[in-house]
């Protein structure tokens, strides 16, 4: 069996807004961001999160897994969308999973992670290989 090299890292994306998870998780199943987040690649499991608006609190809301991450361009169907927010990058999605109860961040992700997450704006914050691997396993028990 030969070894696979993975490829990027894992990534904790923000959605700003209800529109904003509307078009991820719903309509568009893209996301789209300004700048390109350096180690993302395919395959890689991005988890979102969202700010509460009763508690002010960070949420992990759903996941999915990165198809290609790519400059936007005029054919693309969000592309109004897009550049009427100044975004100029899309990253295409798969398997994407709402979370039918939100995760409270602070139970899931590292205090480091958290504090980039609250300072970043908006977007990706990647994963340590060790923190993308105790992410999954922590989600495993909130499922069981």
């Amino acid at each position: 069996m030969r070894n696979t090299r993975i490829i990027g890292s894992d990534y904790v994306f923000k959605i700003l807004n209800q529109e904003f998870f509307e078009s991820v998780f719903r309509v568009r199943k893209k996301y789209y961001m300004r700048g390109k987040p350096s180690e993302l690649g395919k395959g890689n499991t991005i988890y979102f999160v969202m700010k509460s608006e009763e508690s002010g609190k960070y949420l992990l809301v759903g996941e999915g897994v990165c198809v290609n991450v790519d400059t936007l361009n005029p054919f693309d169907k969000g592309y109004d969308y897009a550049t009427r927010h100044k975004w100029d990058y899309v990253v295409e999605l798969e398997g994407l999973a709402e979370y039918k109860q939100p995760i409270a961040a602070e139970e899931v992700f590292t205090e480091p992670t958290l504090r980039r997450l609250k300072q970043q704006r908006p977007y990706g914050v990647s994963l340590s290989r060790e923190e993308a691997k105790a992410v999954k396993e922590k989600l495993k028990s909130f499922r069981a």
